[in-house]
């Protein structure tokens, strides 16, 4: 079923109706689906399917763009309708590093933070570092979570990772990574100085609660 309302949701994307894919998600919340399943197992996959299309050449920049700019609308309509658990009195920072314009996941990583009660902070793509430890001094952070989509980004994200480590009222904040560049290995993380990494969004969640010492949940309950 996620499949084909996935597959559904594309093809309304592809047709220019994101009104339409956009009901489709939305009436599924109305029937009974849990929103983090939408998330994770509808509006995830559609995005991996986009970016395959995009690299294989059969959608163009402006495609990949619109698919995109919909499934931001979709996540932010989805996000007002989810049981949001009592805030933990934790922050998260979320960014793509300099040079990084993906951050659909990245945007998916901040909801599911913010549902298990967090207050989040959002920055999206391609934040310079200098502006990322502003605000990650501003805002008071306990964990920042950095995403990179390519390796040569993975210089950024160390020199990134050292400015906020730099920074003596932030040093001692949390790091989580994530993100394509770091398939290659699952150390990788730790030559760049952070303090983990996950591939799968679920477990980042519970990395994160345990980086800052809270106990170990999901969405408010019980793992």
């Amino acid at each position: 079923p996620a499949g084909r309302l996935a597959a559904s949701y594309l093809l309304s994307i592809f047709e220019g109706d994101r009104r339409r894919a956009a009901r489709l998600i939305l009436d599924s919340v109305n029937e009974g689906s849990d929103v983090r399943d939408l998330y994770l197992e509808v509006l995830l996959p559609a995005q991996r399917e986009v970016g395959r299309m995009w690299m294989a050449n059969e959608i163009n920049v402006a495609e990949e763009h619109f698919a995109s700019a919909t499934s931001k609308m979709v996540m932010a309509q989805l996000l007002q309708r989810a049981s949001v658990a009592p805030s933990n009195g934790k922050t998260i920072l979320a960014a793509a590093v300099a040079g990084d314009q993906h951050d659909i996941a990245l945007q998916t990583l901040a909801d599911l933070f913010e549902m298990d009660g967090w207050r989040v902070i959002q920055l999206g793509a391609n934040v310079p570092i200098a502006d990322l430890v502003e605000a990650v001094t501003f805002f008071k952070a306990d964990l920042v979570a950095l995403s990179a989509s390519q390796s040569v980004q993975l210089e950024t994200v160390r020199d990134s990772i050292r400015a906020i480590r730099n920074h003596e009222r932030v040093a001692d904040c949390k790091i989580l990574v994530g993100g394509p560049a770091f398939d290659a290995t699952e150390t990788l993380y730790r030559e760049l100085e952070a303090d983990g990494y996950s591939d799968k969004l679920p477990e980042a969640l519970t990395l994160g609660r345990r980086l800052v010492g809270l106990p170990d949940s999901h969405g408010g309950g019980s793992d």
